[in-house]
């Protein structure tokens, strides 16, 4: 069950319509009550090169958690607290659950939309929402992936104010 639903309840979305920004950080959606609420979403591009390929000459299921990474290092530059200034503060953030679905697969120079929704679950953890399409929207791969904070000994540690406030 996405964190959304686990909050908002699973009326809110049925029927649920997406409005997306020109910036593609704004994300609303309608409830049945008609109520509108904001969730923030990311974009990113990928160019899949000719080393994602397996031999079967499609991205490989493990390149699909690669690509995933490189967007959330991607998001913590757009929200202005890149990887830089974690590795100061001496904390990182782990995954500790994943699941991802492959719906199709990609080749050789496809560009994918690497689209994540971010959601606070604790104190310490996010989960991240991914769809990757194509330019025409049809999605490749879906998957959520949930987030642990941790400190230099691995210990669970509070998600930094600046990043709940940016992308919640």
């Amino acid at each position: 069950m996405s964190p959304w639903k686990k909050h908002f309840g699973s009326k809110v979305f049925r029927g649920a319509r997406k409005i997306f920004s020109k910036n593609g950080i704004k994300n609303s959606h309608q409830n049945l009550e008609g109520k509108e609420f904001f969730m923030k979403t990311f974009e990113f591009n990928y160019s899949v090169r000719l080393d994602d390929l397996d031999y079967m000459s499609i991205v490989g299921n493990a390149n699909w958690l690669i690509f995933m990474e490189r967007a959330r290092i991607e998001l913590l530059q757009k929200i202005d607290f890149p990887f830089q200034k974690m590795l100061k503060r001496k904390i990182g953030g782990v995954v500790s659950e994943s699941n991802v679905k492959y719906l199709r697969p990609a080749r050789f120079g496809d560009v994918l939309k690497i689209i994540i929704t971010p959601a606070i679950e604790s104190d310490v953890s996010t989960i991240l929402e991914y769809d990757i399409q194509n330019s025409s929207g049809k999605s490749f791969v879906k998957a959520n992936l949930k987030m642990v904070f941790v400190d230099e000994t691995g210990k669970p540690t509070f998600i930094p104010e600046e990043i709940k406030a940016r992308i919640s």
